[in-house]
């Protein structure tokens, strides 16, 4: 990133997926590690935590970091994200479980 922005190719924005365990690796010192190194590089970053039970059926929960460069144009507010839907389906929904057995060879 360093690289990119000495040479103007810096992205305006980024997204970076990790596994929630970074918030408490290390006491939280890695994920405090990451976001000094953003901010270092001129970027303001914000932090969403999404589970993909909301959308599929299977619980896999996910911290999303969003960095914004900072310009005089441009600043990071709060990220709103819109209220998940209750899903309905459960995997023996879409199942066809009444294949004949060579089906399941």
């Amino acid at each position: 990133m360093r690289d990119l922005g000495r040479h103007g190719r810096a992205p305006l924005t980024i997204v970076i997926e990790y596994v929630p365990g970074l918030l408490t690796s290390s006491q939280g010192r890695d994920f405090e590690t990451h976001i000094a190194a953003m901010r270092e590089i001129g970027y303001s970053c914000r932090l969403f935590r999404l589970d993909a039970v909301h959308f599929v059926p299977q619980s896999r929960s996910r911290i999303f970091i969003v960095a914004v460069r900072l310009s005089e144009h441009l600043r990071l507010q709060r990220i709103e994200l819109p209220e998940p839907t209750i899903r309905q389906s459960v995997l023996n929904d879409i199942l066809d479980l009444d294949l004949p057995p060579s089906a399941w060879r």
